[in-house]
């Protein structure tokens, strides 16, 4: 059986729910933001979330489903370019340090013993840094962007009035 995890949020009224700054009214507050977020990442995948609003008077649930439905795909977006920089990244370092540790061992008898260590040094940590961006930076960020898609986007929304 799928559990369903809550996320309560309690509004005076619907105001506080949106940006009070952009004209399309169309983006969360930024508390409401960091609070989703958090709440958010904190699921498994196999787990159902629903947003339950409390408030006196019922909110448009129609702007706040589509409020919500851009704000996890605008996190989605933001997920995958970090995952694509980051790729490039990793792949760019990975070559590097592969270049620095090759040139710095087939130059170790025409070159300087120091030159030669900071090429070995240098390939190092650049292999060091691509070996933790693929196994600790992008499964994270690829995680993430599965957790929003699968569980996140699909979240049920409902109302609940507060007397």
């Amino acid at each position: 059986m799928m559990k369903t995890f809550c996320i309560p949020i309690k509004v005076e009224d619907e105001s506080d729910l949106y940006d009070k700054f952009l004209p399309s009214g169309l983006s969360f507050s930024g508390e409401l933001v960091d609070y989703l977020t958090d709440y958010i990442e904190d699921r498994k995948i196999g787990e159902k979330v629903c947003i339950e609003l409390h408030a006196a008077a019922e909110p448009d649930m129609e702007r706040f489903r589509n409020t919500y439905t851009a704000y996890i795909e605008k996190l989605i977006r933001r997920n995958k370019r970090e995952t694509a920089k980051i790729d490039l990244q990793a792949i760019m370092s990975l070559a590097l340090g592969i270049l620095f540790v090759v040139a710095g061992f087939t130059l170790a008898d025409r070159i300087d013993r120091i030159a030669t260590e900071i090429l070995a040094a240098g390939g190092s940590f650049a292999l060091w840094g691509a070996i933790a961006a693929f196994l600790e930076t992008l499964p994270t960020l690829r995680y993430k962007t599965k957790l929003l898609q699968q569980v996140a986007l699909k979240a049920e929304i409902r109302f609940k009035r507060e007397v």
